[in-house]
C-alpha cells in the first residue's frame, strides 16, 4: 500500500472512504454558457456566495430540495430542475421520522432481500435536518417563489431543455409521503401503540394553482447566473490497483467482505442492508467487518461466493 508517508504494509486494508465521494456532474454541463457559473452540491456553501441573478438548482433530492430552500428564504429568484425523489414527512404522529423508520425496521431490510436492482439507485427521500427538521414539499417550494420545472433534458448554448414530468414527480413525491404514513398508521394500529392521531405538515398543504412549466428557457432572458449541480455523488476508487472494481468504480463485495484477501469495505450504502448508508447502520457494519478482519488474521475461512449486492453504490443526494 502507497500513502503519502511512504509504502506500508498490512494484514488487511478496509476501503471506508465511502460510496458517495465523488461528485456526478453531467456532461450536458460542457454544453451552459461560459458565463454561467457552474459548481456542484458538495461545493455549495450559502446564498450570498453565488454571483447575482437567478439560481438554476438541478435536482431535487435532498441536497437540491435543502439549497432550492436555503437560496429561497435568502430572497435569491430559484429555478428547480426536478427528478423523481420521494418524500416524507419530518414528523408525524408525535415522532421523527427516522424514529418510525427504525421501529418499522425499514432501514434493516437486507441486500439481499432486494428483488429490484432500481432499488439500489433510488434516492432516499427528501428531507431536511435544518432548524431541527423540516418536511420539505414541492408545494412549499412553490409558495415560496420557487419555479419548479421537469428534468434538464439538455442545453444548447443558453437555451435550456426540460422535460414534461414535473406532474408525475410531485404525484411520485406525495405518494411516498402517503405510503409512509400508512406504514406508521397499520403499524401502530397493529401493535397497539398510544400514538397522537394522524397528522399534516403546514409544509404539505396544497400550493398555489400550477401553470404548465415550460419545455425550453432562454438563460439569458431568465438572468440565470449560477447553476448548482444536485446530481448525486459516485465512489472514489481510482486509488484503488486492486481487481475488485465493477465497471462503475464500485467494489464488488459481499456485506464489505472482497474476494482479494485482507480487502474489506465499510460506510458504503447498501454495504448490507438499507442503513448501511446512513449513520444508524455504520456501526453495525463496522463491527461486523473487524470480526472478519480478526478471522482473518487467525487464518479462517474467507467466503467464497459473493453476493450480487448493490450494481450501485451511490445514491443522489
Amino acid at each position: 500500500m502507497v500513502t503519502g508517508a511512504g509504502r506500508m504494509k498490512a494484514r488487511a486494508v478496509v476501503v471506508a472512504s465511502g460510496g458517495q465521494r465523488r461528485p456526478v456532474i453531467p456532461r450536458l454541463s460542457a454544453a451552459l454558457p461560459a458565463d454561467i457559473h457552474q459548481l456542484h452540491a458538495g461545493d455549495y456553501r450559502r446564498p450570498d456566495a453565488l454571483p447575482p441573478g437567478a439560481v438554476l438548482v438541478v435536482g431535487s433530492g435532498q441536497s437540491g430540495m435543502q439549497i432550492a430552500t436555503d437560496l429561497a428564504a435568502a430572497g435569491r429568484e430559484v429555478l428547480l430542475a426536478t427528478s423523481q425523489v420521494p418524500r416524507v414527512p419530518r414528523r408525524y404522529r408525535g415522532r421523527d421520522c427516522h424514529e418510525w423508520g427504525v421501529e418499522l425496521g425499514l432501514y434493516d431490510q437486507p441486500a439481499e432481500a432486494v428483488t429490484d436492482p432500481a432499488e439500489f439507485r433510488r434516492p432516499h427521500p427528501m428531507l431536511s435536518g435544518a432548524h431541527g427538521g423540516q418536511t420539505l414539499s414541492y408545494q412549499q417550494l412553490a409558495r415560496d417563489g420557487v419555479r419548479l420545472l421537469g428534468r434538464l433534458a439538455g442545453a444548447d448554448g443558453g437555451t435550456l431543455g426540460f422535460g414534461p414530468e414535473l406532474p408525475r414527480h410531485i404525484q411520485h413525491a406525495d405518494q411516498g409521503a402517503a405510503q409512509f404514513r400508512r406504514l406508521v398508521d397499520e403499524y401502530v394500529t397493529r401493535a397497539g401503540i398510544a400514538a397522537p392521531p394522524p397528522d399534516t405538515d403546514p409544509a404539505e398543504r396544497p400550493g398555489p394553482a400550477s401553470r404548465e412549466a415550460p419545455r425550453t428557457l432562454n438563460a439569458r432572458a431568465e438572468r440565470i447566473s449560477t447553476v448548482v449541480w444536485c446530481t448525486g455523488f459516485g465512489p472514489d476508487t481510482s486509488w484503488l490497483r486492486v481487481p475488485v472494481l465493477r465497471p462503475d468504480g464500485t467494489v464488488e463485495h459481499a456485506r464489505g467482505v472482497t474476494a482479494f484477501p485482507g480487502l474489506y469495505v465499510a460506510g458504503h450504502p447498501w454495504l448490507s442492508n438499507r442503513g448501511s448508508g446512513l449513520l444508524y447502520g455504520v456501526a453495525a457494519d463496522a463491527a461486523r467487518i473487524a470480526q472478519h478482519v480478526a478471522m482473518d488474521s487467525l487464518g479462517r475461512t474467507r467466503p467464497a461466493i459473493l453476493h450480487p449486492v448493490c450494481a450501485a453504490e451511490r445514491q443522489p443526494s
